[in-house]
């Protein structure tokens, strides 16, 4: 069994209905040709329709695109002419792989579909709407026929998207969370039945200060009242175990003014998180750190450490608000033996493994520069020396996204996929490749 962990960042975000942990018609349309769910190709047909009006802006990021098929042509008339071309270029680009199942049967009918749409016009909206609908659940199932998805879970957090402050650090700070969500496995992702499957589901954590206690969560209706937030699973090399981050959510949001910033952090322990880790079938949760500091976004390494981000470092950011710094960290695999890898003046995130074993992370480098750009990918060595920037960090702000998050390197490739977000906001926008051995234009150069 294979597992792909994915956080809800843009790259997928699966919601389970309000009424229970129950299969989702989003998840799984219930037969070929037939509609989304209620309300989803309306969704869909309204966004595409607001991008048609869009041109301009679309012609102007053309030359930083990484596949112009994604983008809103001249000569696209209607939403389902976009739709059409993009199903049509997702073919050709599957097809061109040598593991691809025979997509004949869809091929077949994606062509049927255009010759419809060859002879009704655009202003026949409702028998155009009518092709758009059946075309969406076979764009689904020719998706779904890539060959890298050869994995039978997914693994997912669920949580409240919006916090408290829209910002790029007070994003991850545990007193800006809300309660709710959880951590699951969807089995059988791209299967006619999905399940999901509560991955804690009131199991007690087995050491430390929560020893004997679920992790709770709460509900919607009491929000921040009766339980926490998760955040940044990742999975270990052999996919049997899971790490994660978890706020309680109780005690004082405030921030503790002190000096002693070696010992103690600024926040009621209650609303930190703290990194804990259960094995891929739900059993053997255990605490890994504690204490009065924020540890976030933990990622497994090749020599049975966990790289990590946490407050430990002390120290604030430049702009005067009080907002501590959290910085590069790693520690043995049960919580012991804690190292600050980067002693870095500002904010750093979401720390991976590269292809040679070193680390990848985010560093925001505010040194003569704009203070809400320049956040960008850094590597360094498994012990924290020779850090250095995957591409220049020098660029105007309009020039280039204001911060590369969560980049990943791209399997059997020196490629790395990144979310292009904004400072003043949270971690969601458009996918990115870095190229690091493009030139670097202090613009777009490296980035598409």
């Amino acid at each position: 069994m294979r597992t792909a962990a994915f956080a809800a960042t843009g790259l997928l975000l699966v919601l389970a209905p309000s009424d229970g942990l129950t299969r989702s018609d989003w998840l799984t349309p219930p037969a070929p040709g037939v509609a989304y769910p209620a309300g989803e190709a309306d969704r869909q047909w309204a966004v595409l329709a607001y991008d048609l009006k869009q041109t301009g802006r679309f012609a102007a990021f053309a030359p930083e695109a990484y596949r112009t098929e994604a983008l809103v042509g001249a000569t696209d008339r209607d939403p389902l002419d976009i739709l059409l071309r993009r199903t049509s270029a997702l073919l050709a680009d599957l097809r061109a792989r040598a593991a691809t199942r025979d997509l004949t049967p869809e091929q077949g009918e994606l062509e049927a579909l255009w010759r419809q749409a060859s002879s009704v016009a655009p202003a026949s909206q409702a028998a155009r709407r009518a092709l758009f609908d059946r075309l969406l659940p076979l764009r689904r199932r020719i998706a779904f026929a890539n060959p890298a998805l050869d994995f039978s879970e997914l693994l997912f957090i669920k949580r409240e998207l919006r916090g408290v402050m829209e910002h790029c650090c007070d994003q991850y700070y545990g007193q800006q969370q809300r309660s709710g969500g959880g951590l699951f496995a969807l089995t059988d992702p791209f299967g006619p039945a999905p399940a999901l499957r509560d991955l804690l589901g009131g199991a007690p954590v087995g050491n430390g200060r929560l020893a004997g206690q679920p992790l709770a969560f709460g509900t919607r209706a009491t929000q921040g009242h009766d339980g926490g937030s998760v955040l940044s699973p990742t999975l270990s090399y052999d996919g049997r175990t899971i790490a994660f981050a978890y706020v309680e959510g109780s005690g004082s949001r405030r921030h503790i003014t002190h000096f002693d910033h070696a010992e103690n952090g600024h926040w009621d322990r209650g609303f930190c998180y703290h990194l804990f880790a259960v094995q891929a079938d739900g059993t053997g949760l255990r605490q890994l750190t504690d204490g009065t500091f924020n540890d976030i976004q933990p990622c497994f390494t090749p020599a049975g450490r966990i790289a990590f981000i946490s407050e430990r470092r002390g120290g604030y950011l430049r702009c005067g608000r009080l907002c501590p710094t959290f910085t590069l960290f790693d520690m043995a695999g049960d919580g012991s033996g804690l190292r600050c890898l980067s002693f870095h003046e500002t904010n750093e995130w979401s720390p991976v493994v590269t292809h040679d074993g070193n680390l990848l992370w985010t560093r925001w480098d505010y040194v003569d520069r704009h203070g809400c750009v320049a956040h960008h990918p850094w590597t360094t060595t498994p012990d924290g020396r020779n850090p250095r920037p995957v591409h220049g960090n020098y660029s105007y702000r309009p020039r280039r996204a204001d911060m590369e998050l969560d980049t990943r390197p791209v399997p059997g490739s020196h490629l790395l996929i990144a979310t292009a977000a904004p400072h003043h906001g949270q971690a969601f926008g458009s996918l990115v490749v870095v190229d690091p051995r493009a030139a670097d234009d202090d613009a777009m150069g490296p980035v598409r």
